[in-house]
């Protein structure tokens, strides 16, 4: 996958974005540059949101954060456009956001978008009492096992307990989220309308959001020259090959209101702290990276999987071993500054790292950032296998020495060289590591009037 064209016509900070990746260039690595202030941060998570979050229920919610007080000003209702290359076609996926009152050609009568809003509440509560159900099934089980748990029973018995009353406070709210039958029968019938319509023309249902509960907007999205099965296929194949990179202090605008407001006010409800928010965004989503420090446990993992590729090797050749596990270490030693190497325990569950032909050791906090940043993108690319796909990375030049910055290309190409590489920056020098026509900028510029690598 490839995204060659993006168009952003306004979006915050963002006002008549239109960017090309050309995909003759190699190699597939794209920096976007502006001084601060220019939205290369939006601009990435709104590419990684709309492109990945938007077609799994389960991950609609941030598109609904991101976009929260979002108002289109174009009239024609486009948010974002994007043109993809899989390889062998061209296709163009075009983000619209409307309310019922400014929907063109579809008369709705008296039917606005919040109809959806609550249909949707009413499924979320029905899905809810479902998990509530299943969870009380499981606590039945253990009940019946009491007698073979013994050193368990006290703990148990107070979790029972609480989950009972939180059983009964759970339904209590569920159930007032659904509507009476009746009603629920009319709602279905208006979204069956509204689906119907927008399916005419070719208009696929993403969610809807923003805070005015009367009269909310709606976000769809088309995919020009297929049809509508078609399109839903292949945004579920882009969706799968979108990954996002952030430095761990940057901000994320599509966590919800509350837990970003909650960096700028102390009033705000611990159960909306930013961090807390920020740690369910990473289990939701695996797409999502934050990198700041070396993850141990990906590191390990990674080694755990080069040592189980090495034995599948000898089993297969019956008794010469792979080269895979000792191919890693060098890798991971190359990571860091000279003179320096990484070596796991014997059970690999810690890891030491050492001078290089010494057993001198010394603490992991004494790797300089740079290191620890090399590290931990090195460890993410390859954990994940990411390949032929779309890696956003926002200012993945900090810490690095400016011969570091100069070098991530070459690394980026060594660590996954079939994937393409969009990369926010403000560094001359790793600009400077491709081509003047590999360079895009946002206002205000990063590089310099009439400079030798000034923008396309």
């Amino acid at each position: 996958m490839q995204l060659l064209r993006v168009q952003i016509p306004e979006f915050r900070v963002l006002k008549n974005v239109d960017i090309q990746f050309r995909k003759e260039l190699t190699p597939k690595i794209f920096p976007i540059g502006s001084e601060n202030g220019g939205g290369k941060s939006t601009l990435l998570q709104l590419i990684f949101v709309l492109l990945h979050c938007s077609f799994n229920p389960k991950t609609t919610g941030f598109v609904k954060n991101l976009l929260n007080d979002f108002k289109i000003a174009q009239q024609d209702g486009t948010l974002a456009k994007f043109e993809v290359w899989d390889g062998k076609d061209t296709y163009q996926v075009e983000f619209l956001c409307y309310n019922a009152a400014s929907f063109p050609k579809i008369d709705f009568q008296d039917v606005n978008f919040a109809e959806f809003k609550t249909i949707q509440q009413m499924d979320n509560a029905i899905c809810y009492l479902a998990e509530m159900k299943e969870i009380e099934k499981e606590i039945a089980v253990l009940k019946d096992r009491q007698d073979s748990i013994k050193s368990s029973l006290s703990s148990l018995g107070r979790f029972s307990s609480e989950h009972d009353n939180f059983t009964k406070q759970s339904e209590t709210v569920a159930q007032q989220l659904l509507p009476p039958t009746h009603k629920k029968d009319e709602l279905q019938v208006v979204q069956a309308k509204i689906l119907r319509e927008l399916e005419n023309q070719n208009l696929i249902y993403i969610t809807t959001y923003g805070s005015d509960r009367q009269n909310p907007e709606i976000l769809l999205c088309r995919v020009h020259n297929l049809n509508l099965a078609e399109a839903k296929t292949f945004l579920g194949m882009l969706s799968q090959k979108i990954f996002l990179a952030i430095p761990s202090t940057q901000i994320c605008l599509f966590l919800p209101v509350e837990a970003r407001k909650s960096l700028f006010n102390q009033k705000i409800e611990q159960q909306y702290t930013y961090q807390q928010s920020l740690s369910e965004a990473h289990l939701q989503l695996s797409h999502f990276f934050t990198y700041s420090y070396a993850a141990v446990h990906i590191l390990l993992a990674l080694l755990e999987q080069a040592n189980a590729k090495d034995f599948q090797q000898a089993i297969k050749t019956r008794g010469t071993y792979g080269s895979s596990y000792a191919q890693l270490l060098k890798e991971l030693e190359e990571t860091l500054t000279s003179g320096k190497e990484i070596r796991p325990n014997q059970d690999r569950t810690e890891i030491a790292f050492l001078r290089k032909g010494s057993d001198s050791s010394f603490a992991p906090e004494d790797l300089s950032h740079g290191e620890l940043r090399r590290l931990s993108i090195y460890a993410w690319l390859r954990y994940n296998t990411i390949a032929d796909a779309i890696v956003l990375f926002d200012e993945i030049e900090i810490g690095l020495h400016p011969d570091w910055q100069y070098r991530i290309v070459h690394d980026l190409l060594e660590w996954g060289p079939n994937n393409q590489y969009i990369l926010a920056t403000h560094s001359y020098a790793l600009c400077e590591a491709v081509t003047p026509a590999h360079v895009n900028e946002l206002e205000p510029r990063l590089l310099r009037q009439g400079a030798e690598h000034g923008a396309q």
